[in-house]
């Protein structure tokens, strides 16, 4: 494709619109200047949302003074001669508590979409020499990151709901029963997330178009991919990080 007739150099703008509506226009751009940091960015921004619109929906307090209390009473079972927290005590350890939520909700989640980026395209760059494939790593963070964008709608789903029901969200075992927040119920959901499905196809054509791949070879890249999440999820239920009652 000949991106001169579409205007020679690409904004990242008409990037953002090519991923959802014409992904090899977005990858043959990227094919010739690989650019991951602005749509990382873009993503990362977007997935604060859930988290400050939830802290702003939900009252924190009597959740950090309930964790408070249950650490105060940890302590004052463990250790005989423990000495209670004065009532201002209490009052900054629930504060504190507080503040440690908006980190999380918006420094940590920053943090983890980072690293989350930088495993994902390790993997593809691993992955792709089983299919005699030679992304290099900036091209692999392109496609994982503008790929990504796909999820945006998910995103903004995720907070439409948070806000229409204060907070609390879609209720799958009100819908469903106890078994859809099942361990395995939920793996299968997270696997067969519609929008995880699209960002694994997108990610597939635009490896395929970055590297001047057949498709099959960058499909079977994501397929491989797909595996290896599954693989991970089972052993994560198989393995609990959590001993059992007692044990």
């Amino acid at each position: 494709m000949d991106l001169e007739g579409l205007g020679g150099e690409v904004s990242f703008r008409d990037k953002v619109l090519w991923v959802f509506v014409s992904p090899s226009h977005c990858f043959e751009a990227l094919k010739e200047r690989p650019d991951w940091l602005k749509a990382w960015l873009l993503v990362a921004a977007i997935g604060l949302l859930p988290g400050i619109v939830l802290l702003n929906t939900v009252d924190l307090r009597p959740i950090a003074a309930e964790a408070v209390d249950k650490v105060e009473a940890a302590k004052a079972e463990a250790e005989k001669d423990h000495v209670p927290m004065s009532e201002q005590e209490r009052d900054s350890a629930i504060d504190q508590f507080v503040k440690f939520q908006w980190v999380m909700a918006t420094a940590g989640s920053a943090m983890m979409s980072f690293i989350r980026l930088f495993v994902a395209a390790g993997a593809i760059y691993v992955l792709a020499r089983a299919f005699a494939i030679a992304p290099a790593f900036p091209e692999a963070l392109s496609v994982w990151a503008y790929a990504s964008i796909v999820r945006i709608p998910e995103v903004l789903l995720i907070v439409a709901a948070s806000v229409a029901t204060k907070g609390k969200g879609f209720n799958l075992e009100s819908l469903f029963g106890e078994w859809a927040v099942t361990p395995i119920w939920q793996l299968v959901i997270s696997q067969f997330d519609p929008f995880s499905i699209w960002q694994l196809v997108v990610a597939a054509l635009g490896l395929s178009l970055v590297c001047g791949a057949r498709k099959a070879k960058g499909f079977g890249v994501m397929a491989a991919m797909w595996a290896l999440w599954w693989g991970l999820g089972i052993w994560n239920l198989t393995h609990p990080t959590v001993p059992p009652a007692g044990g």
